[in-house]
């Protein structure tokens, strides 16, 4: 009786084997750049990428009227940056104009990111503590927030 008792469970133990592996092999992953879900891991996301010089990741989280400056700009991101730590999200607003503003974009925020960089100098851009403002949307229909614009100030 317990074997055919056994025999019973086998089916149902491969299917919680099965659900534990995924289950733990997506937890393991590392989050992709397109699934982030909120301004504030959207842009910490950007900086982390910047910092190791993942170039495509950081890319990949850009609206496209920023990827052109970050490709061929000497003095983007991707050209200037030798390295960035103790990157800092510390606030996060609804930004205070209309979305009209970045036509195509919804739901626009801004976000506060302080970062120590060194940079190669390019321009007169100086390495150590920064603070940049960034504004970020999501495309109309999308759920993946890009980054629409940075700036010093408000």
């Amino acid at each position: 009786m317990q074997t055919d008792g056994m025999k019973s469970w086998r089916p149902s133990i491969g299917v919680v084997c099965a659900l534990c592996v995924s289950l733990l092999a997506g937890c393991s992953a590392t989050q992709s750049t397109g699934s982030v879900r909120t301004p504030q891991a959207t842009a910490r996301a950007y900086y982390e990428a910047v910092g190791s010089h993942r170039w495509n990741d950081a890319a990949a989280l850009l609206a496209p009227t920023q990827l052109q400056t970050f490709t061929h700009d000497p003095g983007s991101d991707r050209n200037n940056t030798l390295s960035l730590s103790k990157i800092d999200v510390l606030m996060a607003h609804r930004a205070p104009f209309d979305d009209a503003r970045y036509p195509g974009y919804i739901d626009v925020w801004q976000v506060l990111a302080n970062y120590d960089a060194v940079y190669r100098k390019v321009f007169g851009t100086a390495s150590g503590p920064q603070t940049q403002f960034v504004e970020l949307g999501h495309a109309t229909g999308s759920s993946s927030w890009r980054i629409l614009s940075f700036g010093s100030g408000p």
